[in-house]
């Protein structure tokens, strides 16, 4: 009982500092990018390397690494808060949720190396390094395609899960199930290069996924300070 009452208290206090520190990077990206969450600097050349040696936008890069640490060991605590009413579907969300966290890390980190790469050269670069960038960074951005599916089941079962619960657990549901429309609409208008229509649904993905964890990281934390306490 003890074992459970420390793990949702500190699932609760990681989450609300996971949402945190996803506005934070949301909020650098914005800047370091010119107000362009999918990065179409990375359409030219010379674009990906003005974007991948901003400050602002490496700030956010090291950001949303950190906040996948943090992600971790959530994901035992959110099992912990849903497997007594949700159980099956705590799990296949989580599953899913795992495969597309690993594909969005993989880009992330070669995005990373990326950056460890061309930040020391500068913005002047020889044409064949730009060429060469450029190259990676399409393959960092496709990389991302296939996690959209597990993505949005992820959300489909953990927000179905959270939505069977009182509020604030409830709320934290109905926005992890918002992500499905927005994710979808952001991936087919970034195909058709509608900017402004994916910078949009680009953005309330992001602060629905932010606020989210807020709101779970709240839930959760007060289901842990009312479990018994040892005796």
């Amino acid at each position: 009982m003890n074992n459970n009452r420390s793990l949702l208290t500190f699932t609760g206090a990681a989450c609300i500092l996971l949402g945190v520190f996803l506005v934070v990077a949301l909020i650098c990206r914005m800047i370091g990018s010119g107000l362009d969450l999918i990065q179409t600097q990375g359409d030219s050349p010379d674009g990906i390397i003005e974007l991948l040696v901003n400050g602002w936008y490496q700030t956010s890069l090291v950001l949303l690494l950190v906040s996948y640490m943090i992600l971790v060991p959530v994901t035992v605590g959110i099992h912990a808060f849903l497997k007594k009413t949700a159980n099956g579907f705590a799990l296949i969300g989580l599953a899913f949720g795992g495969i597309a966290f690993l594909l969005i890390l993989l880009s992330q980190l070669i995005e990373t190396g990326l950056i460890f790469w061309l930040t020391p050269l500068g913005i002047q670069q020889s044409h064949s390094i730009k060429s060469d960038a450029f190259e990676i960074y399409r393959l960092v951005k496709y990389l991302r395609y296939p996690a959209v599916v597990p993505a949005i089941l992820f959300f489909y079962f953990v927000g179905s899960a959270f939505r069977r619960l009182e509020n604030p657990a409830r709320l934290v549901g109905i926005l992890f199930l918002s992500e499905i429309p927005l994710i979808f609409f952001t991936a087919i208008f970034d195909q058709f290069e509608v900017r402004l229509a994916t910078f949009s649904f680009a953005l309330l993905a992001a602060l629905a996924f932010s606020f989210a964890f807020i709101f779970a990281g709240w839930a959760i934390f007060n289901t842990g300070k009312d479990e018994p306490a040892p005796i």
